[in-house]
């Protein structure tokens, strides 16, 4: 990717080799020569983590380094490429280590101060474009969407801060909404406080004053869904969604969120859009206003308003999102295990029960293979389904019926439910919709009902239904789904509340997590 032409033209960062700085574009802001291409990105490497490279390597390092992927740039080149070694947790020199000390020796000794007031002479015009640029988009935006409720979706990270801070500066007064993930590191949950406190913005809390959050637990999740991997990232819709829509059911209003994704930070974001619309939140506009920066813009622009910053970058994290994120890059892998190895030791635990349990050994989860998670499903027939007449089947379940079942057929359609007492038994009857209704017919605590649906469309979205019944993990994926706030989890158990639904069948079309992602499925034989 570093070679492409495409990419040098969209991101690319240069050095003035007069100025002996960085720069955001090709030209030097402040002597006007043309710079040279280093890489397509990079930042600056922070004080703590020059240290933690000085003690691998075994060197003493000069300041004002700079870093893409796993390689040190001085002064415009490279200066030592590295690999990392996760059996020994180790970062390994690649670089002959003669010519690194040659680099070092032959290197400008220039004070950091005085190098960081030649950095923001040399692209202060250039960083002022693009945020210039973004302010217009988000006065723009604001405008074209005046209805929303206006938030800035905060993570921690340096991409949500400066976002924020460019929100401000065009809107005035804009709530910060953090989603608790339950994922994060102790030390974002501090920053975001003080961040908040520092810059005066209020932090969307809701009625216990606490952060919005999904009660279930992680380890739950996964002994359900299996570990989240790059294909399977469950975990985003289960415990980052989740929040956002208990947040709308809260206001039950639409909102305009301000968020700091930036479109070349991962290949799924390039396919975003700069005003987005996402389907697991169904009631949010999500609007990217440094959607073109690339990451040493984000940083020359907290380092030129001398903004306070999350410390974790300071120890050579790139991301401080969530502490197991499966879609981390191996340096962020190994950094997190080294800066919190208790946290990751417990997840490692995790992983090496599933690997023991699913004939993976050991190194499947030190080298990080797990990431790349995507097994075959186990399925378990828990229903039979057998034709008893023209439109009529018998549907015959393995265990007794769980009441909770029949919650899943309400938005099928206008729900009528009646219980019929025949001595000590109680008959469920069940009619939905209107014209050729589906009905159904079942005694309480047995395990058959009799079904009659005279529509094929019907017959399909009953049984994804009947599907998701059986298989339901009460994640709470899916709520976002739902425009009207119909859907909610009440005791580990989705819930419709029939005074929201209008019965537009979108969540019953929409993605299932449980139905993706279970470890073992459970299923309909057809009879």
């Amino acid at each position: 990717m570093e070679g492409g032409k495409h990419y040098r033209d969209v991101l690319g960062v240069y050095w003035c080799r007069e100025c002996n700085v960085p720069l955001l574009s090709k030209n030097c802001g402040n002597c006007d020569s043309q710079g040279e291409y280093v890489a397509i990105d990079m930042k600056p490497v922070f004080s703590k983590e020059k240290e933690m490279y000085e003690e691998y390597f075994k060197l003493k390092l000069p300041d004002n380094l700079f870093i893409s992927r796993n390689r040190l740039i001085l002064d415009g080149a490279t200066l030592c490429s590295f690999k990392m070694d996760f059996h020994k947790m180790k970062l390994i020199l690649i670089t002959d280590r003669k010519k690194v000390l040659k680099r070092i020796k032959e290197a400008e000794n220039r004070n950091k101060d005085e190098f960081w007031k030649d950095v923001k002479k040399a692209n202060e015009t250039s960083l002022n474009e693009k945020i210039n640029e973004a302010m217009e988009f988000i006065e723009r935006v604001s405008h074209k969407y005046s209805d929303r409720f206006k938030v800035i979706s905060f993570s921690g990270g340096k991409d949500s801060e400066v976002t924020a801070d460019l929100v401000k500066k065009v809107l005035g007064k804009v709530p910060l909404f953090f989603a608790d993930t339950t994922l994060e590191y102790e030390e974002t949950i501090e920053f975001i406080k003080r961040f908040a406190k520092k810059y005066g913005f209020e932090l969307l809390t809701d009625e216990n004053n606490d952060f919005y959050r999904n009660e279930n637990c992680i380890w739950d999740m996964i002994k359900e869904l299996g570990p989240p991997s790059i294909p399977y990232r469950w975990c985003c819709s289960v415990f980052k969604a989740y929040p956002v829509n208990l947040f709308h059911k809260k206001i039950n209003e639409k909102t305009l969120a301000f968020d700091g994704i930036r479109k070349y930070e991962s290949f799924r974001r390039r396919k975003y859009e700069q005003v987005s619309r996402i389907k697991k939140i169904a009631n949010q506009l999500a609007a990217y206003p440094i959607f073109y920066w690339k990451e040493l813009d984000v940083w020359f622009y907290i380092f030129f308003n001398k903004m306070i910053y999350n410390p974790l970058y300071e120890y050579g994290h790139r991301r401080v999102g969530c502490w197991l994120c499966p879609n981390a890059s191996p340096f962020n892998c190994f950094i997190r295990k080294k800066t919190h190895p208790e946290k990751w030791g417990q997840f490692e635990k995790v992983l090496l029960k599933y690997a023991y349990e699913h004939d993976r050994d050991k190194n499947w989860v030190i080298e990080n293979y797990w990431r790349l998670r995507r097994p075959k499903k186990d399925k378990v027939p828990k229903v039979k389904r057998e034709a008893k007449a023209n439109n009529v089947f018998l549907y015959r379940f393995t265990s007794p019926i769980d009441e909770r079942v029949f919650e899943f057929f309400k938005p099928l359609g206008e729900y009528q439910e009646r219980i019929i007492q025949s001595k000590s038994i109680e008959e469920k009857v069940i009619k939905i919709g209107s014209g050729n209704p589906i009905c159904i017919k079942g005694f309480i605590g047995k395990k058959e009902i009799i079904v009659e649906i005279k529509e094929k469309d019907e017959m399909k979205n009953f049984e994804r239904q009947l599907l998701k019944a059986i298989n339901c993990v009460g994640c709470g994926g899916c709520i976002g789904y739902c425009p009207n706030g119909a859907l909610y989890i009440k005791n580990k158990t989705l819930m419709i509340d029939d005074s929201r639904c209008t019965k537009c069948k979108k969540c019953v079309t929409a993605p299932c997590i449980s139905l993706n992602y279970r470890i073992e499925k459970a299923i309909i034989l057809g009879g």
